[in-house]
């Protein structure tokens, strides 16, 4: 009998997460994918790792065609006004070579935790300060890459930023840019919290995704316990997004959070907590545990 009665939860989602598809989505046709990797010498240190051998991995064994090097503000500029390229430089023509497309993450706020990578000689200083050293720095690099003409995409951290700069330089001008903050909005997003518990739970989500083309984002809490990516956090000082359908599991939907979704149309929640601030927030309540609807 509780099969039977796991099996007609879980048959009642499906059916109005296909229902909220059509009606507020329609159909879509599918879009080419393209691979890539990101790549950081900080974080590849920081796990024990050679990072040039480690890059060179990226590039020579796995065949990655486009990959986006993460810049760190701390390694390039460590003292004021002196400025250390080296490793960036040494990055941009390994992946010449391979007829790799560079994406080029630069600015104050960069991927990879703490986010914010300032280096000590600006710590402190007020906003305002910080700003027109980072505009300084995104100077320099521009005027690197350049004259290299090797670089067609960045990624610049703020869009606020990013029309400053436009003014700033003439360089700038003649590149592609895409701001971290203005995120494509996905039309179906799922959410995740640390309520989804274990591996086996997060592996039944994910094929679930899979399955169904849809992105996974989650909670700080979630990232730290690695169920996502960083960059896939949401939240009032993360990522912010609108889709036309949001299917939150497992979160308890605090402030923080739930300042980064509020935009949706939509919102279903699944959590075997009813008192849960994300379920007064929802448009379809499913009290449940989420062992029992994804196993």
């Amino acid at each position: 009998m509780k099969k039977v009665g796991k099996y007609l939860i879980f048959l009642l989602i499906l059916f109005l997460i296909l229902l909220f598809t059509f009606i507020f989505i329609g159909r879509t046709k599918p879009n080419k994918v393209e691979w890539g990797v990101a790549f950081s010498s900080k974080h590849a240190d920081q796990l024990g790792l050679d990072w040039k051998e480690t890059y060179l991995a990226i590039l020579n064994d796995l065949g990655v065609k486009n990959i986006r090097i993460i810049t760190h503000w701390d390694l390039i500029e460590p003292e004021n006004n002196k400025y250390e390229f080296e490793y960036l430089d040494w990055q941009i023509k390994k992946a010449k070579k391979k007829d790799a497309k560079v994406i080029l993450n630069i600015g104050m706020k960069t991927a990879r935790w703490p986010e914010c990578h300032l280096p000590g000689w600006i710590r402190g200083e007020e906003k305002k300060e910080q700003q027109k050293e980072v505009k300084e720095l995104l100077n320099k690099i521009l005027s690197l890459v350049n004259k290299q003409g090797e670089i067609s995409t960045y990624l610049i951290d703020k869009l606020k930023l990013e029309k400053e700069f436009s003014n700033h330089t003439t360089i700038i001008e003649k590149k592609k840019i895409y701001s971290i903050d203005n995120i494509k909005n996905e039309k179906v997003v799922i959410a995740i919290g640390i309520g989804i518990k274990n591996r086996k739970n997060l592996k039944a989500i994910e094929d679930f995704a899979k399955n169904n083309n849809l992105i996974i984002v989650g909670t700080r809490q979630a990232a730290m316990n690695n169920f996502i990516p960083l960059e896939n956090m949401v939240g009032v000082s993360n990522k912010q997004i609108k889709p036309n359908l949001l299917i939150c599991i497992g979160l308890s939907g605090a402030p923080a959070f739930f300042e980064g979704v509020k935009k949706s149309k939509k919102i279903i929640s699944i959590n075997n907590d009813i008192n849960a601030p994300i379920m007064e927030n929802s448009d379809i309540k499913i009290n449940e545990d989420v062992e029992k609807i994804f196993n």
